[in-house]
């Protein structure tokens, strides 16, 4: 079973990405299928395959996976090529946490059953929580070309937009290609919209922007990112009277949401409405003493 990643918001100067952390992308970019990734490059590993003795049989802190895991490893002392018992290990290590073990459990099964939809999910959902978003949304396509299922979709759609927020930077076209096919496979994913409309609007692409941005509220209409930033593209064309909506908007779903008080403080400003430009100001050092306004436009 695929392990999901929390949604983690990181504040930008005008628009917001939720991003959820991860390192260094690694790994090939398979074409015509996933690429068997070695587990001996990480540890050292008997040459003749399977060796009960060298493998922890305790799952620490999990009393319940520990007891199945030692009837899995039961039937390996038996038969170490067991498919199931090495697919269920590399489940159960992989919901404990251990992805060492979890990957070599599941590239076993993938060697001797290639087809293995789920010895590729737990790969691409060690992937996944590793950071290497790319290499786990090969495996995830790979699963999909063998077996239709929402949660590989979703799964594949996840490691699509965080692999397009690692590469946005050097290669915005390539984050936006991203964030398309997470929603060819997901269409109601609003984080992927949200995302495209991040993008469209450091281009200054406005109008793309803000269709993605209202596709956003559309499937999360408790996404104060996505507001605010609807308000900052308005502000931006001088409609301060659709700015202050949709920050008030914004500070609807989230009352705490600094950057859409201080927004609404500098509208209020830029319009000469002083008594309440200074309430919101103040609200937005109170919830948030250290923010800075930069600038009008954030």
């Amino acid at each position: 079973m695929a392990v999901q990643s929390p949604h983690v918001a990181q504040r930008r100067p005008a628009h917001r990405n939720r991003l959820v952390p991860g390192s260094r992308l690694l790994g090939p970019d398979p074409t015509a299928g996933p690429v068997f990734m070695t587990y001996g490059q990480a540890v050292q590993r008997d040459a003749k395959g399977f060796n009960i003795a060298g493998c922890g049989r305790q799952i620490e802190g999990h009393p319940a996976m520990s007891r199945a895991a030692e009837k899995f490893f039961e039937v390996l002392s038996l038969e170490p090529d067991n498919i199931s018992s090495h697919q269920n290990l590399g489940t159960l290590y992989l919901a404990a946490g251990d992805f060492v073990k979890a990957l070599e459990h599941s590239e076993k099964a993938y060697k001797l059953d290639p087809r293995s939809t789920e010895a590729m999910s737990t790969i691409g959902a060690v992937c996944r929580q590793q950071g290497n978003f790319q290499v786990a949304a090969d495996w995830y396509r790979a699963v999909l070309r063998l077996s239709h299922c929402e949660t590989t979709a979703l799964n594949l759609a996840i490691s699509l937009i965080n692999h397009g927020l690692q590469i946005k930077a050097s290669d915005p076209k390539g984050a936006i290609r991203c964030y398309r096919e997470a929603l060819v496979n997901c269409p109601s994913n609003a984080n992927a919209y949200y995302n495209l409309g991040v993008s469209y609007a450091e281009m200054h692409k406005y109008d793309k922007a803000l269709i993605n941005y209202q596709l956003t509220v559309h499937f999360d209409p408790r996404c104060a990112e996505a507001y605010n930033n609807m308000g900052v593209i308005f502000k931006e064309q001088e409609n301060l009277e659709k700015a202050l909506k949709y920050y008030h908007l914004a500070i609807q779903c989230n009352p705490r949401f600094a950057q859409s008080l201080n927004n609404l403080g500098v509208a209020y400003t830029t319009s000469g409405r002083l008594t309440e430009a200074f309430e919101y100001l103040a609200r937005a050092v109170s919830v948030a003493p250290n923010y800075v306004s930069g600038s009008a436009s954030h």
